[in-house]
């Protein structure tokens, strides 16, 4: 795995083997900072990662210029990993990290975000939930971003914008709700 585009790109993204995560692909990664450099300004956001498994949305954000990242999962080495990627990419102050539970973490949190990416288990209950408590987290003009199987449809939610399928996944796009 590495850092597709920016400031890190080409370099690799070391995690351990013992991470109970399933990495966003490549293909994916690439396909999605593709749909946000042509929507969205990437420079200078302020980013929320749910579920950050092994980091690598994370970098991606912050090699494109994102001016920070919140970090969050409950997993103790998926927080090494993110702790030895901040060590390893210079990113002290760029990043926040917290373990925690993603649910647990959005109903105390009282920030706002520019965007927001989450790809939580995709056999995960409650993914509705997730939807309408990430949204509500969002700042005006922002998109909150969830990786999800592509048999799932979140068409009917009222802040639902679009879904750009790759293969056996799919990234489903949502509006801060109007106020």
């Amino acid at each position: 795995m590495r850092v597709i585009s920016g400031e890190f790109g080409g370099r690799p993204i070391k995690v351990p083997g013992n991470l109970p995560v399933r990495p966003t692909t490549d293909r994916t990664r690439e396909a999605l900072f593709n749909h946000l450099y042509h929507t969205f300004t990437l420079e200078d956001a302020q980013v929320l990662d749910l579920f950050s498994g092994t980091g690598s949305i994370m970098l991606e954000f912050l090699s494109r210029g994102s001016a920070h990242v919140t970090a969050v999962d409950k997993h103790r080495n998926c927080i090494r990993a993110l702790r030895q990627h901040e060590k390893n990419f210079g990113l002290k102050g760029r990043i926040t990290i917290h373990q925690q539970d993603v649910f647990r973490f959005l109903a105390l949190d009282t920030a706002t975000y520019d965007l927001i990416f989450a790809d939580p288990p995709y056999d995960m209950p409650n993914q509705e939930h997730l939807v309408d408590l990430a949204i509500n987290r969002l700042k005006e003009g922002g998109c909150f971003m969830l990786e999800h199987r592509s048999q799932f449809s979140f068409d009917h939610h009222p802040a639902y914008d679009n879904t750009r399928k790759y293969g056996s996944s799919s990234l489903s796009f949502f509006d801060p709700p109007t106020t």
